[in-house]
């Protein structure tokens, strides 16, 4: 299951920063409506309109970017090559290492970099399906689920395994500081991480979308204390809660 916004009001959120300094990594599938410039994940300073990280999808050939802003120093945007489907999902995912260090990559590959200097300030909240800040701005139309996000820079190994349907539980467990599946089943939507930042809903019912989604996949013999090998065999893994430390 995931979730579907309408494009006009729908939000997932929490008035907290998840992630306030690099390292990060934000990622979550998509399935865009239409062919907009809209966001779909976003660590945002609600006071200004230039402090923040967030991944949007581009009118410009259907591209992918991650954005990193901050008032007063030169924009640290990155695109990932190619172009994406409308109407079929999609993996976004952007690592920032450091202030002049970021990449951004569409299901799992397609690296972009960026090394101009840039380090948003001041943020307070986390946003699925817009950009909020002095105002709403870049709503977004389609589904969303599965969405993370890391105080790590993850490696090209292991945006790969998420880009190939790796559930986000076993990549780098110990710097996971967000997981929500957003099925859609629940208000508000819950995180899974045991960090206990669970989003609320806005503008939409909690039943908003029963579509299929990308499947998931498990490393074999996972308990969620061992790092991902990219090499791992993998069993199915059809969208359950992740299995916890015995």
């Amino acid at each position: 299951m995931a979730r579907t916004f309408d494009g006009v009001d729908n939000e997932l959120r929490v008035t907290t920063a998840i992630v306030s300094a690099y390292p990060l990594t934000m990622a979550l599938w998509a399935r865009p409506n239409i062919d907009a410039d809209d966001a779909i994940l976003v660590i945002a300073d609600t006071a200004t309109d230039a402090e923040f990280w967030g991944l949007r999808l581009n009118t410009v050939a259907n591209g992918l970017v991650f954005m990193s802003r901050s008032s007063g120093e030169t924009d640290g945007d990155v695109f990932a090559t190619g172009t994406y489907t409308v109407g079929a999902w999609l993996h976004a995912c952007g690592t920032g290492a450091s202030s002049t260090s970021r990449a951004c990559y569409r299901d799992g590959a397609n690296k972009g970099t960026n090394t101009t200097a840039n380090t948003p300030d001041g943020l307070d909240n986390t946003s699925f399906g817009l950009l909020r800040r002095t105002a709403t701005a870049l709503i977004y139309d389609g589904d969303l689920c599965e969405g993370a996000l890391w105080s790590a820079d993850l490696t090209d190994g292991e945006t790969l395994a998420l880009g190939n349907g790796v559930h986000p539980c076993v990549i780098r467990r110990s710097s996971l500081a967000g997981y929500w599946p957003i099925y859609g089943a629940a208000s508000p939507e819950p995180d899974w991480s045991g960090s206990g930042n669970n989003l609320t809903v806005t503008g939409t019912t909690i039943t908003a979308s029963s579509r299929s989604m990308p499947m998931l996949r498990q490393a074999v013999g996972w308990r969620g204390a061992a790092e991902l090998a990219v090499k791992l065999a993998y069993q199915p893994w059809y969208h359950r809660a992740p299995v916890l430390a015995q």
